[in-house]
């Protein structure tokens, strides 16, 4: 029981990090998932863009 808050304290900084990787995880993975598709796009329009002109 003397250990009681101490263990509580470590369990919700834990679950806090653990939270926090994963909400960074899946921000940096849909980020980069996103520019990835707008360069995609950009390529594709600029592909139609110099076709067009040609």
């Amino acid at each position: 029981m003397l250990f009681s808050p101490f263990l509580q304290i470590k369990s919700s900084l834990f679950f806090f990090f653990f939270f926090f990787f994963f909400f960074f995880f899946f921000f940096f993975f849909f980020f980069f998932l996103a520019l990835w598709s707008m360069q995609l796009a950009m390529r594709n329009f600029l592909l139609l863009l110099f076709k067009s002109f040609n």
